[in-house]
């Protein structure tokens, strides 16, 4: 029976140590970029907020769109799967996308993406 219990600690010890690691590996990317030479600190510091910005306003628009069309879909006497689980994937972009970070917006950029992808029926190679 103890093995049973230290499995959903050990996912969380896990998720937690992930989501710390986010932040870190996020400001080692900007730090190298600025140390490198391809941006200013300036340039970075608006990068990331363009970014942020730019993801942000993905999200509302397609959170927008995706409440319109479960809202049709309910009025019409169908379930609406699809938009719950458009719903989910917009609501997990929209948390990466309002993180501070290059790469917490540009992975909630990709989950909007990804979703967009899915949806149309024209699924990527890639991934």
């Amino acid at each position: 029976m103890p093995a049973r219990r230290e499995a959903p600690r050990m996912r969380t010890r896990s998720l937690l140590g992930l989501l710390l690691l986010i932040p870190l590996v996020d400001a080692f990317v900007l730090v190298a970029i600025v140390s490198w030479g391809v941006l200013t600190a300036l340039e970075t510091v608006a990068l990331v907020v363009l970014t942020g910005l730019v993801g942000m306003l993905l999200v509302r628009a397609e959170g927008r769109n995706t409440l319109g069309r479960f809202q049709r879909k309910a009025a019409s006497g169908s379930v609406p799967t699809d938009e719950l689980v458009d719903g989910g994937l917009l609501i997990a972009a929209g948390a990466f996308c309002s993180r501070r970070g290059w790469l917490p917006t540009s992975s909630g950029c990709c989950w909007w993406y990804r979703r967009r992808d899915t949806r149309s029926g024209s699924r990527s190679s890639g991934g």
